[in-house]
């Protein structure tokens, strides 16, 4: 039981910044996508 807790443990570590990076790739996206295109291309 206590090792599903550390693998639960070390699987979150590893997925949550993924996933915020994501989220914030997903959030700068949605600027580029109303921002002029020069902003889009410099990134």
């Amino acid at each position: 039981m206590i090792a599903v807790l550390m693998v639960v443990l070390y699987l979150v570590l590893i997925l949550m910044p993924c996933l915020i990076a994501a989220s914030i790739d997903l959030e700068a996206e949605e600027a580029n996508a109303m921002a002029p295109m020069e902003e889009g291309d410099r990134g």
